[in-house]
């Protein structure tokens, strides 16, 4: 199947849905995890504009997810499932009172992964590799990280939770901390919008289907600031 890319990155520049475009398209069976990979190679970049543009809201939210992972005991090896661009891995980590010895991430799209890198590097924060993976196959030995977490990775995937949560569930040696949208805690237009992006809708409902032990499960906010900012 082949697609315009020219064009895809003219959609992407007016602000235009590229997932909608994947799903109008006439040959639309394309794999989810291509198309959420082209999107990303796409975006490269962007969110460590925003991150510069937007300090007040980088800070406020990396101080939210650091006090949460901050709870946690005995967090030696970090990863990152959708490290992006590096910039919610830095920021919550430089919040932590204690780094974690190693940190890894992976991220879907190579594009992104060489923008983590450098940012990493240029705020002088260690990290054992970044490396490229499917979240639904990281690559990573069986329980081999303390602590995987995730900000809006899994949330692209409506319809595949039990999958990403198995894999991760795999993975971790002691805790999995998602922050995620919730459709079970959201408002409606939370709601309407989860489901109009086919985002994940059931991580909390798959996560106790499957049995694990659910520690906490509640909004950071009460309206997301991406929204009211």
């Amino acid at each position: 199947m082949k697609y315009e890319l020219k064009k895809i990155k003219e959609l992407y520049k007016n602000n235009m849905n590229i997932m909608d475009y994947f799903k109008s398209h006439p040959d639309s069976n394309i794999n989810k995890s291509d198309i959420i990979q082209i999107v990303y190679d796409i975006q490269a970049g962007q969110y460590i504009n925003k991150t510069i543009k937007n300090p007040e809201w980088t800070n406020e939210y990396s101080a939210a997810l650091a006090k949460i992972i901050g709870k946690l005991d005995g967090v030696y090896c970090f990863l990152e499932a959708g490290v992006g661009e590096g910039t919610t891995m830095y920021h919550v980590l430089s919040k932590l009172d204690s780094i974690p010895e190693s940190i890894y991430g992976f991220d879907l799209s190579y594009s992104r992964l060489r923008y983590a890198r450098h940012y990493m590097m240029t705020k002088n924060m260690n990290f054992e590799f970044m490396y490229m993976a499917d979240i639904f196959n990281s690559s990573m030995l069986d329980n081999s990280i303390d602590l995987v977490f995730s900000s809006h990775a899994l949330e692209p995937n409506g319809g595949r939770e039990e999958a990403a949560l198995v894999e991760l569930h795999r993975i971790a040696r002691k805790y999995i901390v998602l922050f995620e949208p919730s459709y079970e805690l959201g408002n409606e237009k939370s709601k309407q919008h989860i489901s109009k992006n086919g985002y994940v809708t059931s991580l909390y409902k798959t996560a106790i289907k499957l049995g694990f032990n659910v520690i906490e499960h509640k909004l950071i906010f009460d309206e997301h600031p991406l929204f009211t900012k």
